[in-house]
């Protein structure tokens, strides 16, 4: 329907999904789930004029993290190379996973964007066909490698985080006995200044 209206109309398709947005009338039980980023997605692709209406909508519908400028630039990665019949994934992505496992949550961020991608390339290959998309089981295995190193940097992390804590927990004590000897030392010298003092006034009476 979307297809056939635009060729009908000449409009582009992120004019017919704003179109849509701005006349659909909703109710209780229709309403519209990530329009704007939908939206986003179709004006993205706008200047990949040979990539056909049916895959369009594929990657309209796609599970892309519209938010992440990363995905976004893969996602047209992977669209240039529809027409061509020949999408591959960019081999200086997957490098990051060879770096072993997260050192802190940039690095954890990093592997999650790169996972989010991958889940969209694997989506988009059981919509437009696997004999397109060439590296299919290769984004699979990397996948569960990324979910490995994830759980591996986040349990070093976590073993990190309680290291520092018993770290201060240990500072706090040693300043607080610190405080304590101190506070203890000025109330001897007090008693002693005390006594002194009593001994003093005895000595005048006499």
């Amino acid at each position: 329907l979307t297809s056939t209206f635009t060729h009908t109309h000449n409009d582009r398709l992120s004019k017919i999904l704003e179109f849509f947005k701005d006349h659909v009338i909703l109710t209780e039980s229709f309403f519209l789930t990530e329009m704007d980023s939908r939206i986003q997605i179709a004006n993205s692709l706008e200047d990949i004029t040979d990539l056909s209406w049916s895959d369009q909508l594929y990657f309209y519908a796609a599970p892309i993290a519209t938010r992440h400028p990363e995905a976004m630039e893969a996602t047209r990665h992977f669209a240039r190379g529809c027409p061509k019949n020949l999408v591959e994934i960019p081999r200086e992505l997957l490098s990051r996973t060879k770096k072993g496992p997260p050192r802190n949550d940039r690095d954890i961020q990093r592997l999650e964007s790169l996972h989010k991608i991958l889940e969209c390339y694997v989506w988009l290959s059981q919509k437009i066909g696997e004999e397109v998309f060439v590296d299919v089981e290769l984004a699979r295995g990397t996948m569960e490698s990324i979910s490995v190193l994830i759980m591996q940097g986040l349990t070093l992390l976590t073993k990190s985080t309680k290291s520092r804590m018993k770290a201060g927990e240990k500072r706090r004590q040693r300043q607080q006995q610190k405080q304590v000897s101190q506070n203890g030392g000025g109330k001897a010298k007090e008693k002693k200044y005390t006594i002194k003092q009593q001994d003093g006034k005895k000595k005048k009476r006499k």
